[in-house]
């Protein structure tokens, strides 16, 4: 009978290290399970969440194209137009000893400079056999004649005082005559028309012409 006992119990005790080595063995395996799972479906990494993303900015294909028909404002250049360059007038005439006053087709503005200057010729106020002399547009002043220059400027024959006997005098249109001799530069008081003449009131035993430079600047 103690024999039976004897193995009875040895049986129990051989049947209870089988389950606790199977109970091993189950736990191990139950360990073992998620490395499985993680070499069977691997995850991707997680990203880090101290690292920022770029941030992507979408325009939308509506304010994409407003931007494209949105007209540019344009941008305007003030300039300043060129002004013309004037040109001074010049002409040369010819001033008739035996003629009134002749217009020289000079238009002149008013405060404009005109300059008057001798080119060539000579005339005479009395070339009909009384002997005066032929001179430039400087008159007669040099002559016996005249003992002085004033006598010359004051001689009853002339068209205007104060300039000599044969002198070349001008005018603008019909306003106050001057003396312009050989050269003269003046500012035209009015507008009107330059004319020359000799200064000689009796101008029919005249003789001679003057050629003279008109400038107007």
């Amino acid at each position: 009978m103690s024999s039976n006992i004897d193995s009875h119990l040895a049986r129990n005790l051989a049947l209870l290290g089988l389950l606790v080595t199977t109970i091993g063995t189950c736990i191990a395996a139950i360990a073992l399970i998620p490395a499985f799972g993680q070499w069977l479906f691997p995850r991707e990494p997680l990203p880090n969440p101290t690292t920022a993303s770029p941030s992507v900015v979408v325009q939308s294909t509506a304010t994409a194209q407003q931007a494209i028909q949105q007209p540019t404002a344009a941008t305007t250049i003030a300039t300043t137009p060129a002004q013309p360059t004037v040109q001074p007038t010049l002409v040369v005439i010819e001033v008739h000893s035996d003629q009134d006053w002749q217009d020289t087709g000079t238009s002149v503005k008013e405060g404009e400079t005109v300059t008057i200057s001798y080119v060539s010729g000579k005339w005479s106020a009395c070339a009909g056999g009384y002997g005066c002399p032929y001179v430039g547009p400087e008159g007669w002043i040099s002559q016996p004649r005249w003992k002085t220059p004033d006598e010359s400027r004051n001689y009853t024959d002339n068209t205007i005082p104060g300039c000599p006997h044969s002198a070349l005098i001008a005018r603008f249109s019909d306003n106050k005559p001057f003396c312009a001799e050989k050269n003269l530069s003046v500012q035209a008081p009015v507008s009107g028309h330059l004319q020359l003449r000799i200064n000689d009131a009796r101008i029919s035993d005249d003789a001679g012409i003057l050629e003279m430079q008109i400038e107007v600047k």
